[in-house]
């Protein structure tokens, strides 16, 4: 199943230009996820992660392209799936309350 455009995302709010983005996500414990980002412009990036011993996991934002997350890039859908392709997604548990994806927006810090 995938992401509905109804669907009602988390919003997190995250520091520009840090090194990685961390998620309590609830998901199961020591496994293999691909999360997807998609940008303001439809185009989708992802990364392979592994979640900790209690299903959270840390998006390491240095792999992907310098500048791509700063105040001014807008907000990013992020879904976590357990296939390689964006076709299914997995609930993420946040604050005990389920979400299909999370909307992650970057601002500075003055």
């Amino acid at each position: 199943m995938s992401i509905s455009r109804c669907d009602i995302c988390y919003e997190y709010k995250a520091t520009a230009c840090a090194d990685g983005l961390t998620l309590e996500a609830g998901l199961t414990a020591l496994t293999v996820y691909t999360v997807f980002l998609e940008d303001r412009y439809g185009h989708f990036h992802t990364q392979e992660i592994t979640t900790t011993a209690q299903g959270d996991f840390t998006l390491d934002l240095t792999a992907f392209d310098a500048g791509m997350f700063t105040a001014y890039s807008g907000s990013y859908e992020l879904s976590v799936s357990t296939e390689t392709t964006y076709s299914t997604y997995e609930t993420l548990v946040i604050n005990s309350v389920s979400y299909p994806c999370v909307k992650v927006m970057f601002y500075n810090v003055d």
